[in-house]
């Protein structure tokens, strides 16, 4: 049966062995994911600061979107059902960036 908080090593494993080996370089990511994600405050502070207004710049998006989605590789690195589902939420920032790049398209002078 499966390893207790097991969830998608047993189907994986098999394919992408480096995903479940433990190394300095998944605390890497784990950590990139987590400085990414986490600055995307921090911009949007500057940005609202600056503005004397609150603002959300399109770089909070791609901060979102890249911080999430190495979140998300670093939840199935984990293997834990719970972080995998949090980590789900980039899934709505690349659709931010869809309309933010959409709506740049349409209106090429923002």
């Amino acid at each position: 049966m499966f390893e207790t908080g097991s969830f998608l090593a047993p189907l994986l494993e098999r394919y992408i062995p480096w995903m479940y080996a433990d190394s300095f370089v998944w605390t890497g990511i784990g950590l990139l994911a987590n400085l990414l994600f986490g600055s995307r405050i921090l911009v949007q502070w500057i940005a609202t600061e600056k503005l004397k207004r609150v603002i959300v710049p399109s770089s909070y998006w791609y901060l979102s979107f890249f911080g999430g989605l190495l979140n998300m590789i670093y939840a199935i690195h984990l293997d834990k059902l719970p972080v995998i589902i949090g980590a789900g939420a980039f899934v709505i920032y690349a659709r931010n960036l869809f309309f933010l790049l959409k709506g740049k398209h349409a209106n090429p002078e923002n």
